[in-house]
C-alpha cells in the first residue's frame, strides 16, 4: 500500500452523524468528480454526497434503500428528474470500495455525462439510466448547503459505517491521461492504481483541486467547529488537506468517530449485519440490532464478526454495557458450518467454559471468574494450535485446547443464553479501544 488512507471515519445513523459545508461562492456546476473509499454497516437508504436548496432541490450520490444499489439522482422536490441506478448490489458489509462518480453535463452523449467507477472498474450496466440534460448547471458547487451522509431535505438517510479518503474536484480539466499529457477528461488513474490485482488509493496531494473541491483523510480527532472557509485547519475532522481549505462542519461525530483504523490499507473485522448470518446458529432467533457502524449490538440473541480465520493468531475483546439477562451470556468463538454443526468454544458469565456444538447443547465446565456489566472480556484465538484464551479485565482464565477449533473457519461470536432479557455489548477488533466511547 501507499500510505495515504489508512484511517476513516466512524458514522451511525442513530447518532445523526454528518459533514456539512456551504459554498461561499459556486464553482464549476456543470462537471466535478467524487471519489471516496466506503466501508457499509447498516443497510437502506444511505446518503454519501448532496447539496440543495430549501426548497427540495438535490443532487447527490446514494444507497437505494430497496435494492443496495448505488444511485446518482437529481430531485425537485416531488420527483426524481435524473436517475443513473447501477444494477450492480453492494450488500458486503465487510469489505471496503471505492468509489467514483465522474459529472460533465458539456457532454454530447448522455451516458458520458454522469461514469460511475466502483474499485477502478467503470459501472456499465444500470437498471435506470435517466441522464442529465446537456449543458446544465446543478446544484453540486452551487453556494447551497452540501453534506456528506445527510440527504439535504428531510434530515434523514444517514450513512452508516465509515468513510476514508475523500476527493472532491472542482472541474474536470485538471486530468491528465496515462502519458501525463492534459486531455480535459476524467481520468479513474488521479485516484487509485491496481497493484497485485488489489484496486489501492494512490497519493492525490497533487491535484488540482479547484474553487470548492477538497480532500478529507480524517487523520484529526478534534470534533469542534473548523476553522472560517479559506484559512488553514490542521487539527479538525472537516479540516481539508487539498490546499484550497474548504473546512467542513460536522455534527454528531465524537472523538472516537475520528482517525478510526480501520481504512482500505488495514481492513478490520466489524460485526455482520445480514439477517442469515444474525441466525447463522439458530434460525428462529430473534435479532440483534447493531449501530456504531457494526460494533455495537442490542437485544436478541447470537451477533457474529463477519470475517474468518483458519491459521494465525488473533485477539478482541468485547465489553457488555447492560443486560437484563439472569441466566447466561457467553463470549467466544464459533466455527462455520451447517446450523447442525455449529461449534463453540465460549466463556459464560458464570464462570464456566463450554465446549461442543451448539444446537445439541454444548458442554459445560469449571473454567474462571464470573463476569459482569462492563468487565472486558478479551478472546486470543490460536488458530496453529488449537488454543483460545479468555481474558476478564487482562487477567488470562486459562488457555482451553480443543482439536475441534481447526474444523473450519472461525469466526466471533456473542450470544444472549437467555430466551428473554436483553444484552447490550461494544466490540473492539482493534480498531476502537475507547468502545465508541
Amino acid at each position: 500500500y501507499n500510505g495515504v488512507a489508512t484511517q476513516s471515519l466512524r458514522l451511525d445513523t442513530g447518532r445523526s452523524t454528518f459533514l456539512s459545508r456551504t459554498p461561499a461562492d459556486a464553482g464549476n456546476r456543470k462537471t466535478w468528480v467524487w471519489s471516496s473509499w466506503v466501508k457499509r454497516a447498516i443497510f437502506g437508504a444511505n446518503s454519501i454526497f448532496e447539496a440543495g436548496t430549501a426548497n427540495n432541490n438535490s443532487i447527490g450520490i446514494q444507497f437505494d434503500n430497496s435494492t443496495r444499489s448505488l444511485q446518482f439522482f437529481t430531485y425537485d422536490g416531488t420527483n426524481v428528474t435524473v436517475n443513473v441506478t447501477t444494477t450492480r448490489r453492494f450488500r458486503d458489509a465487510s469489505a471496503w470500495y471505492h468509489i467514483v462518480v465522474a459529472f460533465d453535463t458539456t457532454q454530447n452523449t448522455a451516458s458520458d455525462r454522469v461514469k460511475m467507477y466502483v474499485n477502478g472498474v467503470q459501472e456499465t450496466s444500470f437498471s435506470a439510466d435517466d441522464y442529465p440534460s446537456k449543458d446544465t448547471d446543478y446544484n453540486i458547487n452551487n453556494d447551497n448547503v452540501h453534506q456528506i451522509s445527510r440527504s439535504v431535505f428531510g434530515s434523514s438517510n444517514y450513512f452508516n459505517g465509515y468513510l476514508a479518503e475523500i476527493n472532491f474536484i472542482d472541474g474536470l480539466s485538471f486530468f491528465s491521461d496515462t502519458s501525463g499529457t492534459a486531455n480535459n477528461s476524467f481520468n479513474i488513474n488521479s485516484f487509485g492504481e491496481t497493484k497485485n490485482g488489489i484496486w489501492i488509493p494512490i497519493d492525490t496531494s497533487g491535484l488540482t483541486f479547484g474553487t470548492n473541491g477538497f480532500r478529507l483523510n480524517f487523520e484529526d480527532n478534534a470534533v469542534d467547529a473548523p476553522e472560517s472557509e479559506g484559512t488553514v485547519d490542521t487539527d479538525n475532522i472537516g479540516a481539508d488537506s487539498s490546499g484550497e481549505h474548504n473546512n467542513w462542519t460536522s455534527s454528531g461525530i465524537v472523538a472516537s468517530d475520528c482517525a478510526m483504523p480501520d481504512s482500505p490499507e488495514n481492513n478490520f473485522c466489524t460485526l455482520n449485519p445480514l439477517e442469515s448470518a444474525k441466525k447463522f446458529a439458530d434460525a428462529n432467533q430473534s435479532l440483534m440490532t447493531q449501530s456504531e457502524a457494526n460494533l455495537k449490538f442490542s437485544g436478541g440473541r447470537n451477533v457474529y464478526g463477519n470475517i474468518g480465520v483458519n491459521s494465525g493468531k488473533w485477539y478482541w475483546e468485547i465489553i457488555n454495557t447492560s443486560s437484563t439477562v439472569n441466566s447466561v451470556s457467553v463470549s467466544g468463538v464459533i466455527t462455520q458450518g451447517t446450523q447442525a454443526q455449529v461449534y463453540a468454544v465460549y466463556y459464560n458469565r458464570n464462570g464456566n467454559k463450554g465446549l461442543g456444538l451448539l444446537n445439541s447443547g454444548a458442554t459445560e465446565s469449571s473454567y474462571g471468574a464470573t463476569y459482569t456489566d462492563d468487565d472486558i472480556i478479551g478472546v486470543a484465538l490460536n488458530m496453529d494450535d488449537n488454543q483460545v484464551t479468555f481474558f476478564k479485565n487482562n487477567a488470562s482464565q486459562g488457555t482451553i485446547t480443543d482439536a475441534n477449533i481447526a474444523g473450519g473457519d472461525v469466526i466471533a461470536w456473542t450470544q444472549n443464553g437467555a430466551n428473554s432479557g436483553t444484552l447490550v455489548g461494544v466490540y473492539n477488533f482493534g480498531q476502537d479501544g475507547s468502545f465508541a466511547g
